[in-house]
């Protein structure tokens, strides 16, 4: 964009240079700078617009990750607390078979 408001003065100055008035040329050059600058902001407010949008998108997925993360968590808390169940079980189970393995053994001694 600076390149073409670059390039229009160029043309203008030269325009001056060629005979136009110096009232005319600088009226043009304005007229040039106001075009190129309405040109700019519409630009600068297209380009915020679709900012937004993506940072809009991006907070969705972002909440959805972090829903889905949340899920995992709970999933593996249940997945924890039901391991932790059956070690206890286990144990039990362990336990019982070795007085049962030492009860069997007395009574066959």
């Amino acid at each position: 964009t600076l390149e073409t408001l670059q390039s229009e003065l160029d043309q203008k100055t030269k325009m001056r240079e060629d005979g136009a008035s110096a009232g005319d040329a600088s009226k043009a050059r304005l007229h040039l700078v106001q075009q190129s600058l309405e040109r700019v902001q519409k630009d600068l407010i297209s380009d915020q617009a679709r900012h937004e949008s993506l940072e809009a998108e991006l907070r969705v997925e972002v909440a959805k990750l972090e829903g889905k993360q949340s899920a995992t968590e709970a999933t593996l808390k249940q997945k924890r607390a039901v391991i932790e169940d059956l070690e206890v079980k286990l144990l039990n189970a362990d336990a019982e078979s070795s007085t049962a393995g030492s009860k069997l053994h007395t009574v066959i001694a």
